[in-house]
């Protein structure tokens, strides 16, 4: 059976910064990846200029670059910071992805990541793919401590394919954290950690052998 991972997130962006590598190093070996992300963040637009789908034309254009085709993309539009008072409506669609399609992988805000939106993710996905193997991804700058149980080593054209990636968000250009050298940094990290030159780490929250 062909594999077939699903990456959540709450935000666009969360995804690209949180597994950009093991997507594109996935995607390279036939692996079927696909995207759910629950928020435009339409708020975040300072420009007036700016159109109201600017950072998911962005994150499309970056999913692309990583492998994930617009077919397998898909957008909700929950309001940002306001996913606490959607529980109920995010779990029915989680429950919905988990029923139509058999993941290999679900791959999900770890959780110890302190965003408020991030956390419901991460809570209720754990609930809808409880018979699922999950993967919590890192996005450092959210976490005041990290469990890393699993460490993907990738090649430095993936570690490339991520930050060309990144640099398609360039709404979010400002953030401290989108600078290439942090993001370089992460994964030379993470590759020392074992023995390798780069690599993305996540947490192991729950893996189903078949």
């Amino acid at each position: 059976m062909k594999e077939k991972y699903l990456f959540i997130g709450a935000h666009p962006d969360d995804i690209e910064f949180g597994a950009g590598a093991t997507i594109a190093k996935s995607t390279s070996l036939g692996i079927e990846c696909h995207s759910l992300v629950f928020s435009d963040c339409h708020e975040t637009l300072t420009n007036v200029s700016d159109s109201i789908d600017k950072i998911v034309s962005e994150s499309l254009q970056a999913l692309q670059i990583l492998g994930i085709q617009r077919v397998d993309t898909n957008w909700k539009t929950f309001p940002l910071r306001r996913f606490n008072e959607k529980r109920q409506e995010i779990l029915d669609i989680l429950i919905e992805e988990y029923r139509d399609a058999g993941w290999s992988r679900v791959y999900i805000p770890n959780t110890l990541d302190v965003h408020q939106d991030h956390s419901v993710i991460s809570q209720e996905s754990i609930r809808a793919f409880k018979f699922t193997t999950l993967f919590g991804y890192e996005l450092p700058w959210n976490n005041l401590e990290m469990e890393i149980d699993v460490f993907n080593s990738v090649d430095e054209e993936f570690l490339n394919c991520k930050i060309e990636a990144l640099s398609r968000f360039t709404s979010q250009q400002n953030r401290f954290y989108a600078e290439e050298c942090k993001i370089r940094s992460v994964l030379e990290f993470r590759g020392l950690q074992i023995g390798r030159k780069y690599a993305e780490g996540f947490q192991l929250i729950r893996q189903i052998e078949k």
